[in-house]
């Protein structure tokens, strides 16, 4: 959005000190929008397009913030409307991240491995119980706690497990009517003693282009990444998904 506010202030003003104050605007409402209601972020990146595309055409001046408005919509519709789910198209997406955490690896692995500790020591605080598939050791049938005081079931099935070292794992939970499906690989390795590198990546094979695009924008993975990392530190974390997130005993990242 502060990008898009400073190419419309170019557009409309020229370039100079009201390009660049059109900029700062733009990001004090962004974070006025993260801040006051995170669950409509996703209209920042559409806000900041749609004050763009409607400053190209010679309208009034009047007309502007109507126009702005208007392209906005479509944009956000375009991003995240549901016409999609309605078509064959789907997207992959596949996102990466390091972390490192002063911890042993069997104290990072009861904390983020969901299932493998007790629900209480998990890193987000909103697992409520699990359940192993009596059938299948590798199965576990998960519930978390949702904002609104809701549960949510998630299925995780093990494709591959080393513990404490490395799992592979594919995640199924229904998001927003679509049952999605991907795939969590884990490497912790020790690097020196009370040192650990966790490796991870997730990936989706077919996926709504408005959830993968939505996930790419958000950056979701890195966020609960940047929230895992300030759970196990028990410092502030600035993150959208982890604002309520406390600190399993015995984990510190530097």
């Amino acid at each position: 959005m502060t990008l898009g506010g400073m190419l419309a202030g170019s557009l409309k003003l020229g370039v100079g000190t009201g390009a660049l104050w059109c900029g700062l605007t733009g990001m004090g409402l962004a974070c006025v929008l993260v801040t006051l209601a995170p669950n409509r972020r996703s209209w920042i990146e559409a806000l900041g397009i749609g004050l763009t595309l409607a400053a190209l055409p010679p309208l009034p001046d009047g007309s502007y913030p109507l126009a702005s408005m208007s392209f906005a919509a479509l944009i956000y519709l375009a991003i995240h409307g549901r016409w999609s789910d309605r078509t064959a198209l789907r997207l992959g997406l596949v996102s990466h991240r390091i972390s490192r955490v002063y911890a042993s690896p069997i104290r990072v692995w009861t904390a983020l491995i969901p299932g493998e500790g007790h629900p209480d020591d998990h890193w987000t605080g909103t697992l409520v119980d699990y359940d192993h598939d009596p059938d299948d050791f590798y199965t576990t049938y998960l519930r978390y706690r949702t904002p609104d005081g809701l549960h949510e079931d998630v299925t995780v099935t093990f494709l591959d497990h080393d513990a404490p070292n490395a799992c592979r794992y594919v995640i199924e939970r229904f998001e927003e009517g679509f049952a999605e499906a991907g795939i969590l690989s884990i490497a912790i390795r020790e690097a020196e003693p009370g040192l650990c590198l966790i490796d991870s990546k997730l990936s989706f094979d077919a996926l709504p282009p408005r959830m993968a695009l939505g996930r790419w924008l958000d950056d979701t993975f890195g966020d609960e990444w940047d929230s895992f990392a300030a759970a196990v530190s028990a410092r502030r974390d600035w993150s959208i998904h982890g604002l309520n997130l406390r600190m399993p005993a015995g984990l510190q990242v530097p």
